[in-house]
């Protein structure tokens, strides 16, 4: 089994966030890039969206779900309050496709306090972003990273699919943070518990 240290802190931060709208990567994934290489547009895995309520204006290429926000795509799950999706193409909600048309999901952004799931892997934060165009996700607001008993916390996780790189920073001296803290158990391989 893969064993977590703090040159691993890449693949959990990725693999977390790629949980959104695919699933896992293997266990052999390494760096955030491994972890978040199924983060585009060409998973088959279809992707549920579960909300109280539902806008759609197709006119300007935006769905907002509000209320119990739950996405679902294999292994992974995401929650939150609010979910922006934006769209190019025609056929109402995205995925649906009108005749002839292709849709393509521009990006999506989640408030309202965020919750992402797989397997032993969990990402929060208050806020997500997710450029599909540029392949960058931005999770911002008090963001815990964990897998087993290893934890990561800082205030804003970036993570660039096309250059493989990732950032986990605290910017906020003033308010007592400005620090990334994390906690890796020696030994611990995913999937164990303390």
């Amino acid at each position: 089994m893969r064993r977590v240290s703090a040159g691993g802190l890449a693949a959990l931060g990725a693999i977390l966030l790629a949980a959104v709208f695919f699933p896992p990567a293997s266990a052999r994934a390494q760096t955030f890039a491994d972890g978040l290489s199924g983060f585009t547009q060409n998973s088959d895995e279809p992707i549920e969206i579960e909300s109280d309520e539902l806008e759609v204006r197709d006119t300007e290429g935006v769905a907002v779900f509000r209320g119990s926000v739950v996405v679902r795509q294999g292994a992974a799950v995401m929650r939150t309050a609010r979910l922006v999706v934006e769209y190019e193409g025609g056929g109402g909600t995205p995925g649906a496709t009108a005749a002839g048309a292709e849709q393509r999901i521009r990006s999506l952004e989640a408030s309202g306090g965020v919750v992402i799931t797989s397997d032993d892997q969990t990402a929060t934060g208050e806020t997500a972003s997710f450029d599909m165009a540029r392949e960058v996700i931005v999770m911002s607001g008090d963001v815990v990273l964990t897998q087993g008993g290893n934890v990561v916390r800082g205030d804003r996780l970036t993570v660039n699919l096309a250059t493989r790189e990732s950032r986990i920073e605290s910017p906020d001296r003033a308010t007592g943070g400005g620090r990334v803290r994390g906690l890796f158990i020696p030994g611990q391989a995913p999937g164990q518990a303390n």
